[in-house]
């Protein structure tokens, strides 16, 4: 259950399933992934530049090193995500504190 070094481009993934998947440094470029389901994944170092990822699940994923700056409509659960040097972009990245409880952001 590993696909490393993987480039998907301009791929529609909605709804797809890649719990507990071993994915680091996959490339998910332009791509589709809306309520696509990455708990659990190994996602250290991949790139999500240009996704859509409305209601995607990254609960329990590692993000480390991950870059989602150009990606847009994630949430990431900073408590029960690996977030150590993840690229956000905005206003995603403001979804990192309104899951810390911090009010007013938007």
């Amino acid at each position: 259950r590993a696909l490393e070094r993987c480039t998907f481009r301009n791929i529609k993934l909605d709804l797809s399933s890649f719990q507990e998947m071993k994915l680091p440094g996959v490339k998910f470029l332009e791509c589709s992934a809306r309520e696509a389901d990455f708990t659990q994944a190994d996602l250290a170092g991949a790139d999500f530049s240009g996704s859509a990822l409305l209601k995607a699940t990254f609960t329990r994923a590692n993000l480390a090193k991950a870059d989602l700056r150009t990606a847009r409509e994630y949430f990431i659960d900073p408590m029960s995500t690996k977030i150590r040097g993840v690229k956000l972009g905005l206003p995603e990245a403001l979804g990192l504190l309104e899951a810390l409880g911090v009010e007013g952001l938007r």
